[in-house]
């Protein structure tokens, strides 16, 4: 056991940006158009994404391989902050070059910093990802990356490499304001353009119409049975999804909040279902945008519910929610902090996130 306390919370996880995806996570989530949190053995972390292949625009080419995003991977060390872009299949180097431009958004403020992203790329953030730094890759000049101001000033260069299958960033912590992992979270807007040999983006059809090809984003319904080409996130000029991760002391990828324990329905003395989730981080976490459910794949037949809008959980507390409300108070003395089944006038509603799944959220005990 004190082996186990005294344990490092996390290993170092540095990348080699050579192009080569092999010194990267494996796993990816169920469904397109979906992220994770994937942890190993040695507690490394790395944010995964998996994107939808074939939902590039076809405004330069069809089928559009330059661009089209396959995956994104995002990890870190004490140094810096690395980044993984799978690419299309099918791609070769002959091809014209990507532009990839990463926004980050280092207080998440609405309003505050850069709107758009850089070398005429009629394309922008959502206001509440206003970015303080952009990553940029310059592919287009024979360059690597470079990482820019709000004003598009060149702070510093940044490695990065590209093959076939994938573009490879590390950006040392220094370059984007910061001594080392940050204890708040980074939000981010990933877009993907094709370069001219000035490393400027593209035009595609004048000042009015973005030149984004591709980006990570779920069109506000993860794994649609459908997927839109990107040019249903873009006709606006705007990327409207981003997304936050936050990062221990050594730079890996953690999940900030997590499921601590649970029981199973009717599993003792007629307390019904409850699971207990956790705050690992040093700040008060809102989880207005959490969801807590047993469906793992988008559209699935199970359950996913939104936690109460004024739900909070303190640095390292914790937040427990019951199936059946009055059923745990009558069993524990204590009413939960909310309930799937509305049952207790006093106890607030978890509430259905159909955009996921519209089944009922309930553990079937064995293998569930």
């Amino acid at each position: 056991m004190g082996c186990l306390l005294l344990a490092p919370d996390a290993w170092a996880h540095p990348v080699t940006v050579d192009g080569d995806a092999s010194d990267w996570f494996t796993r990816a989530p169920n469904a397109d158009n979906l992220g994770l949190i994937a942890r190993d053995a040695q507690h490394a972390g790395e944010y995964v994404w998996r994107d939808n292949v074939g939902d590039a625009r076809t405004d330069l080419s069809n089928p559009e391989v330059v661009a089209d995003i396959v995956g994104l991977q995002v990890t870190g060390t004490t140094d810096g902050i690395a980044f993984l872009l799978r690419r299309a299949p099918n791609l070769t180097l002959s091809d014209p070059p990507i532009q990839v431009q990463i926004a980050i958004d280092t207080d998440r403020v609405a309003g505050s910093g850069q709107v758009n992203f850089a070398d005429y790329a009629d394309t922008m953030v959502a206001d509440s990802a206003r970015w303080e730094y952009l990553v940029e890759t310059r592919f287009g000049s024979g360059g690597t990356a470079v990482v820019k101001d709000t004003s598009f000033n060149n702070l510093g260069v940044a490695q990065a490499a590209q093959s076939a299958t994938a573009v490879e960033i590390f950006v040392p912590w220094t370059l984007i304001g910061m001594s080392g992992p940050p204890a708040a979270p980074l939000r981010f807007t990933v877009a993907t353009f094709r370069a001219q040999t000035n490393d400027q983006t593209v035009d595609i059809g004048g000042p009015n119409v973005s030149n984004a090809i591709d980006a990570v984003t779920d069109y506000g319904n993860p794994a649609a049975a459908s997927y839109p080409n990107t040019w249903a996130e873009v006709q606006d000029q705007v990327v409207d999804y981003w997304f936050d991760l936050w990062f221990s002391a050594s730079g890996e990828v953690y999940a900030p909040v997590l499921i601590q324990r649970f029981m199973p329905n009717a599993a003792s003395g007629g307390s019904d279902e409850w699971y207990v989730v956790r705050n690992v981080t040093g700040t008060a976490m809102p989880l207005a945008n959490f969801k807590l459910g047993d469906e793992e794949t988008p559209d699935g037949g199970e359950g996913m519910k939104l936690f109460p809008a004024a739900a909070t959980i303190a640095p390292g507390g914790t937040f427990v929610v019951a199936a059946n409300g009055t059923s745990y108070q009558t069993f524990y003395g204590a009413a939960p902090d909310a309930e799937v089944s509305s049952t207790s006038a006093t106890i607030p509603d978890m509430t259905s996130f159909a955009a996921w799944a519209t089944g009922t959220f309930t553990l079937a005990k064995t293998g569930d």
